[in-house]
């Protein structure tokens, strides 16, 4: 895996992927049904990212491949989010 690969997060609910010393998009990375504002890398694995948006989603991503890995619901019966920092634990 490469260490130059960048999630960035846009409007249109997709995280893009780019190579940063090409500057080439690699991935859309398509899931979240809303704006997705936190995109937070793993802190050991820099294949993993996580985001979050205001669907309420948790998606967790293998950004070297484009995968989803895993999606997962974090609102509360209230409509509150609880993703507060974006920081995986």
């Amino acid at each position: 895996p490469s260490s130059h690969d960048n999630p960035n997060s846009f409007w249109d609910q997709q995280i893009q992927v780019y190579d940063s010393t090409e500057g080439k998009k690699k991935h859309s990375l398509r899931g979240h049904r809303c704006q997705a504002h936190i995109v937070s890398a793993h802190p050991s694995d820099p294949r993993v990212c996580m985001s979050a948006g205001r669907d309420g989603l948790i998606i967790i991503w293998d950004i070297i491949s484009g995968v989803m890995l895993s999606k997962h619901v974090a609102v509360h019966s209230s409509g509150i989010c609880y993703v507060l920092d974006g920081q995986f634990m």
